[in-house]
């Protein structure tokens, strides 16, 4: 769903031209590198500084997110997206006076579907929405698993998400898991906490159950193909 750059400071490298397939199905968090690819008359790629539209049959650097091995490179994340926090959004107010929630719907399209170009950035501290990767209960990011501790290797699928588990063919690790949270924050004091210690009836009750949906992750992928898998 999105990815959130934590770090104080962090610029994004930049926007690079991507292809219907990428621009269509990103969710923002995904492992990508700038690959070449022959155009086609059905997938054309815009021309940075230029009018219109390049050519089928030539050749133009693409951002992509499918990795058939671990040695593209230079890798980057993704920062652009489907849903929902890219795109537009429409608000609309749940509840009275006091205590309204406003509750965004998306209405438009992704950011980079206008543009048809993707958002990419290096090494840092970020979070990354959950949906944006490998949720598996065995060797995934996700809180069922027990082997998803603070400090484990990440790598990445062929599909760009980031994994615990080996990756692709000869994957490199590209930076480490920090923690689970339920905002993408560094700072999250959870719904279930937060009733623990403040209830209605004023009686101190246990830890409530919690949900996280985000994974805050140390981003610092090797510059050389023959770097240390």
């Amino acid at each position: 769903m999105a990815l959130r750059p934590l770090q104080t400071g962090l610029q994004p490298i930049g926007q690079y031209d991507a292809l219907d397939d990428i621009v269509s199905t990103v969710k923002g968090g995904e492992v990508a590198y700038i690959g070449s690819v022959l155009l086609s008359a059905n997938d054309k790629t815009a021309a940075d500084g230029l009018d219109g539209y390049l050519p089928a049959g030539l050749s133009r650097a693409v951002v992509r997110t499918n990795h058939s091995d671990g040695y593209n490179r230079p890798l980057f994340l993704t920062d652009e997206g489907t849903s929902p926090f890219y795109g537009t959004l429409w608000g609309s107010v749940v509840g009275g006076t006091a205590g309204s929630v406003t509750s965004p719907s998306v209405i438009g399209p992704g950011s980079a579907a206008g543009s048809g170009k993707i958002t990419l950035h290096g090494a840092g501290l970020y979070a990354i929405s959950l949906d944006a990767t490998d949720t598996s209960s065995s060797t995934g990011i996700n809180p069922a698993n027990s082997a998803c501790v603070p400090g484990v290797n990440l790598k990445y699928t062929s599909t760009g998400l980031l994994t615990i588990s080996n990756g692709v063919v000869n994957c490199p690790t590209v930076g480490n898991f920090v923690e689970f949270t339920t905002d993408g924050s560094l700072v999250t004091s959870s719904a279930g906490l937060v009733g623990t210690f403040n209830p209605p009836n004023g009686a101190l009750a246990a830890p409530g159950a919690t949900s996280a949906t985000w994974a805050v992750i140390f981003f610092n992928p090797p510059a050389s193909k023959f770097g240390a898998i």
